[in-house]
This record gives C-alpha cells, structure tokens and sequence, in this order.
C-alpha cells in the first residue's frame, strides 16, 4: 500500500510538474510575443518620429532659404532707398546750412550798412 502511495503521489507530482512546465512555456511564450509587439511599437513610433523631424527639418530650412532669397532679391532696391534718403537727408542739412550761412551774411551785411549809415 505505501509502494501504491508512493507511486500516485509521483503520478500527481510528475502531472503538476507537467503542467508547471506548460505553463511556464505559454508564459515565456506569451512574454516573447509581448516584447516583440513593444519592439516593433516602438521602432514604428521611432520611424515616424524620425520622419515627422526630417519633414520639420526640410520645412525649416525650406523657409529659412525662401526668405534669404528674397532678402537677397530685396537687398539692392533697399539699399538705394538707403543711399537716397541719405543722400535726400544730405541736402536737405546742406540746404539749411547754406540757409543759416546765407542769414548770417545778410545780418552781417545788415550790420554792416546800418554803421555806414551811421557813420555817414
């Protein structure tokens, strides 16, 4: 009776065991096909990072060139209006200089005329 006893317990533990060990399989099994979902989550989420960047990058540097080029473009008719407003500011200070200078002469002249004047 206990060789009985012996025997179905060593049935039952080789039945657990067995069990156990399917489980165990299905587990690792089931853990595999889970990271390999995150793999390939992640490398489908990195790829359209990337992708998202680059576009931005292109898109970026696209602008950055359409408005240096029409920096470019627009540079030589800025400048002129510069140099003419300058030169426009120029005359303008030379013209009321020559004013003030040409004033001065006739007070001098003034000055002078009423001395004779008196003089006289």
């Amino acid at each position: 009776q206990l060789k009985q006893t012996s025997e179905l317990l060593v049935s039952r533990l080789d039945a657990v065991d067995a069990v156990i060990q399917r489980k165990t399989e299905a587990t690792a099994e089931s853990t595999r096909q889970s990271v390999h979902d995150v793999e390939t989550a992640l490398k489908k989420a990195l790829d359209s990072l990337a992708a998202s960047t680059q576009q931005s990058t292109e898109k970026a540097f696209g602008k950055a060139a359409a408005g240096i080029e029409a920096l470019e473009q627009s540079l030589p008719q800025r400048l002129e209006e510069a140099i003419t407003r300058c030169a426009g500011d120029a005359a303008q200070t030379g013209a009321s200089s020559a004013e003030r200078r040409a004033e001065k002469a006739i007070e001098s002249l003034g000055a002078i005329h009423r001395s004779e004047i008196q003089a006289a």
